[in-house]
């Protein structure tokens, strides 16, 4: 609705980013994926997205060897902490991993959920549980990566004049369904890195940061990526507003 809204007051973009599942919206924000009902119908008679990265988490189990019937719990944090930090700690870490890289000094981190309360007992008062839980972004998705690339190859469209970028690879990818594809799936087995994508953009030309999904997130976290360098950031739906107001 907000890319629409967009394209209605003939407001100029020259490049999207999103951030995890927004990295697919973008797609269809942008009319790249232009067959949203192909898209939800697939979704529907997907089980990725209600068995397998979510509760009962069967991905996950399948890389832990475990059975249905185990008790296993997924639970994901906000960690305040540089992400090399945190990747220096979790050295030989099997049930808990890096999700994340959001801006300088904060991450994601996420695993099953007694190893990551003892991971995360040295970072008392600098951790936040998260109500999401998916286990994605990580190489506990790996049995998942035929099947989501599968649902993320779709019929595309080129967006002239639009770059379409994305946290797993770094860089804008082409208008193309194997491209997109590969980006979106790599995405699901590997940390985002939004520093890395962020500075690239910025690297090449993009000064003006317009946040369109649900709160100021991205925005916060593009500024601190970005302090000390000219750039500027807004946000359509700040906490507390439902509409498109500041738009007008």
């Amino acid at each position: 609705l907000t890319a629409r809204a967009l394209d209605s007051l003939a407001v100029p973009y020259s490049a999207t980013l999103g951030y995890s599942l927004g990295e697919s919206t973008q797609l269809v924000a942008t009319d790249i994926w232009p067959d949203l009902e192909g898209l939800r119908q697939d979704l529907l008679v997907s089980s990725l997205f209600t068995h397998d990265l979510v509760d009962p988490w069967r991905a996950a189990r399948l890389v832990f060897r475990m059975r249905l019937d185990d008790d296993f719990r997924w639970a994901n944090a906000l960690l305040l902490a540089d992400a090399d930090e945190a990747l220096r700690s979790l050295a030989g870490q099997d049930r808990v991993f890096l999700l994340a890289s959001l801006a300088p000094g904060e991450c994601v981190v996420g695993g099953e959920v007694q190893a990551l309360a003892a991971w995360l007992a040295p970072f008392a008062g600098r951790f936040t549980p998260l109500a999401d839980s998916t286990a994605g972004h990580c190489s506990a998705a790996r049995p998942c990566a035929e099947a989501y690339r599968q649902l993320h190859y779709r019929h595309a469209q080129k967006r002239p004049g639009v770059d379409v970028y994305f946290t797993a690879t770094g860089s804008a990818e082409p208008h193309e369904p194997s491209a997109l594809a590969d980006a979106l799936t790599r995405g699901i087995l590997e940390p985002l890195n939004l520093p890395r994508v962020v500075g690239r953009m910025h690297a090449e030309g993009v000064r003006l940061f317009l946040e369109s999904g649900p709160g100021l997130g991205m925005s916060r976290w593009i500024g601190k990526i970005l302090e000390g360098k000219p750039h500027a950031t807004a946000a359509i739906h700040p906490p507390g507003r439902h509409d498109l107001a500041p738009l007008t």
